[in-house]
Order: C-alpha cells, then sequence, then structure tokens
C-alpha cells in the first residue's frame, strides 16, 4: 500500500465518522424536539432549531470525506501516476477498505453498549414514573440505532467498501 491509499482509507474512516456522529445526534435531538411541551415551542424551539443547523456540519463533512475525498487526495500527496489498485480477497487484510469498516463497527459496536448499559439501568429505574414511555427512547434511542447500524457496518463491510468505491471512482478518460 502506499502513502495515498492509506490516506483514502483514513479519510474514509473519518465520514463514516462523522456520519455516524450526525446519525445519533439527529435522533437525540429530534427526539427533544418532539417531546416539547406546546407552550414553550418559542423557547425550545429555537434551540432545536439551531441544534439542526449545527448537525449539518456533521453531515456536510462526512459528504466530503465520503464522495469528495478525491480532491482532498490531490491536494495532499498529489496526482497519483499509478494505476488503481482493485480490491480483493488475496490482498492483506489492512490493505482492504471492508476490513476497516469492520474495525470501525467494531468500536463503535463495543463503545455503545458500554454506554447503553449504565443507561439501561436509568431507564430501568425508572419504569414506575409515568413519563418512562418518553424517557426510554430519549436515554436507550441512539445507543440502539448505533449498535444497529455498528452490526450493519461489521456484517455488510464489503457491500459498503464497495459501494463506496463505485461511487466515488472517477471516469476513465479515453485516449
Amino acid at each position: 500500500m502506499n502513502k495515498r491509499q492509506v490516506l483514502d482509507i483514513v479519510l474514509i474512516i473519518f465520514g463514516l465518522y462523522f456520519l455516524m456522529y450526525f446519525i445519533q445526534y439527529m435522533i437525540v435531538t429530534t427526539f427533544q424536539f418532539f417531546s416539547i411541551p406546546e407552550g414553550q415551542f418559542s423557547e425550545k424551539g429555537t434551540y432545536i432549531f439551531m441544534m439542526w443547523i449545527y448537525l449539518l456540519i456533521p453531515l456536510a463533512i462526512a459528504v466530503f470525506f465520503l464522495f469528495k475525498r478525491e480532491k482532498l487526495l490531490n491536494m495532499l500527496v498529489g496526482k497519483s501516476k499509478q494505476q488503481e489498485v482493485q480490491q480483493s480477497e488475496t490482498m492483506p487484510c489492512y490493505g482492504r477498505l471492508a476490513f476497516w469498516i469492520q474495525i470501525f463497527g467494531l468500536y463503535y459496536l463495543i463503545s455503545s453498549i458500554a454506554r447503553a448499559i449504565p443507561r439501561l439501568t436509568v431507564v430501568i429505574s425508572r419504569s414506575s414514573h409515568y413519563s418512562a414511555k418518553y424517557f426510554w427512547w430519549q436515554e436507550m434511542g441512539s445507543y440502539i440505532v448505533t449498535i444497529i447500524l455498528a452490526f450493519l457496518l461489521i456484517w455488510k463491510s464489503e457491500i459498503i467498501a464497495n459501494f463506496i468505491n463505485s461511487i466515488t471512482k472517477q471516469p476513465k478518460k479515453e485516449e
């Protein structure tokens, strides 16, 4: 692997990280928006609206790192004269994007489970309160979605890697 290929994988992982960040906090912000009492919309509504605008920043970074990284690679490393190496099963594991997507999925799976277990005890302790039906999703919603997405990253890593590679390839110039 050359420096350009390593940097390409790093940019994809950063893009996936910002995409996961966006998804996690979009869930929390959306729940906060729908749990606002009717009379307090003007006070909390502005805060929630600004949070949604704030969430556009990690989404824009994720889109840039995942789909426009060729420009960043050209700026950082320069244009490559070498032919792009095709991803295959015979490559060492660290040279395949699917391997790094699986590692990324494992990171999110372990960290989400580790953060969800203490929150689960809080949810269980409040199960007798009247607000329990709203509280569990606010406390556990982003963890549940993150765990599901982490499983998908691990299980479908080859498909995700092929999708990222196919959607970001530049059309070949005919000479």
